[in-house]
């Protein structure tokens, strides 16, 4: 969230770099959603990735398949 980030900022060191050390991090709360909580919320997000995941699949198919046809397509019109 912005406001984590923002406390995130606030603890860092300013200069050339930016620096965070670890006791900044160690310094910032957070929230812990309960194991229901992740399991429910694991359940409403996962057929989303595995969808993605199943969608990259295909382009990574179809892009193999572009590649090995295009250039046989090209060469039939020289």
């Amino acid at each position: 969230t912005s406001n984590f980030v923002e406390s995130l900022r606030s603890r860092a060191n300013s200069g050339v770099q930016v620096n965070l050390s670890t006791k900044g991090i160690c310094d910032t709360l957070l929230v812990c959603p309960s194991k229901s909580v992740l399991n429910e919320f694991k359940k409403i997000v996962s057929p989303f990735y595995e969808e993605m995941f199943e969608i990259e699949s295909l382009i990574e198919n179809y892009s193999n398949l572009r590649d090995i046809i295009l250039p046989k397509i090209m060469n039939d019109y020289e």
